[in-house]
């Protein structure tokens, strides 16, 4: 969480942790069930949407690749959510700011 809140000020972002979980299952099954997004493990949400009432098809996962992660990291969301095109620049400028940190 702390890495992610980092990259989000550098960013000149403030995130709204309204809601927090460790769990990453818990963390998985909020945004499959719209309570906002998450930075999961991208191994974490391979083959997890799946099934009946688990947001199959609900949730996208964008990766964030960085220069010198130890993980894969996506950002995940609802397909549902009425901006779909901010998370992916958000995405995008992750992947950048990751990319300097090499």
């Amino acid at each position: 969480k702390d890495q992610t809140v980092l990259v989000c000020r550098r960013l000149g972002l403030q995130p709204v942790l309204r809601v927090q979980a460790s769990s990453v299952e818990t963390l998985r099954q909020m945004v499959a069930l719209d309570y906002g997004l998450a930075v999961l493990p991208e191994l974490a949400t391979r083959g997890r949407f799946a099934g009946p009432g688990s947001g199959a098809g609900a949730v996208v996962a964008e990766p964030l690749a960085g220069a010198d992660c130890s993980r894969q990291l996506v950002l995940v969301w609802r397909r549902t959510f009425p901006r779909p095109e901010q998370l992916q620049t958000l995405a995008r400028l992750i992947r950048q700011e990751l990319a300097t940190d090499g």
